[in-house]
């Protein structure tokens, strides 16, 4: 829970006493990350899993990006979505003439996520751009500090998260 969510539960349950507690990361699942075994310079990888809810929590601004950017740089860089319910984004990826930098691995374990994202170069943290989203904490963000993973944030920039992000020098 963030400050902003338990300003919202005092106000609405005056009589129920809450708390600010942070979902935090299991150390014991944190292993050192995995470096890739790359032959020169590879491409920089970006990595995002969970569900992607289209027109709230997606991606469109580093499509955007990604897709207006000069073909030197956009062809060295990858986006690698784990999760399901992913078909909206599919779409998205044809739209922006994206399918040679994105990737679908569907649904992955938990435990192959954390190794996923140790590998990857960044991890990519999504929250509706919006303050009705202030004070969400997607727990993504652990797990990105469990695997030391620099965050590129994008969302609601006066929101939980991003205070998270920036306060802790997590990412972006």
């Amino acid at each position: 829970m963030s400050a902003p969510l338990k300003k919202v539960l005092e106000e609405r349950y005056a009589y129920t006493p809450c708390d600010v507690i942070f979902t935090g990361y299991d150390r014991a699942q944190c292993r050192p990350r995995i470096k890739k075994q790359r032959a020169g310079f590879g491409k920089v990888q970006i990595y995002y899993g969970g569900t992607v809810y289209g027109g709230k929590r997606n991606p469109f601004i580093l499509f955007e990006a990604l897709s207006s950017s000069p073909p030197e740089v956009a062809e060295n860089i990858e986006i690698v979505f784990a999760g399901g319910s992913l078909q909206s984004l599919r779409r998205l990826v044809l739209e922006h003439n994206l399918s040679t930098n994105v990737r679908f691995l569907g649904t992955v374990r938990y435990e192959d996520s954390l190794a996923i994202s140790g590998a990857s170069d960044l991890g990519l943290v999504l929250t509706w751009d919006s303050p009705l989203d202030e004070g969400s904490i997607p727990g993504k963000i652990f797990d990105f500090v469990c695997m030391r993973t620099p965050i590129i944030f994008l969302g609601y920039k006066l929101g939980a998260a991003a205070d998270l992000i920036e306060e802790y020098r997590l990412g972006w």
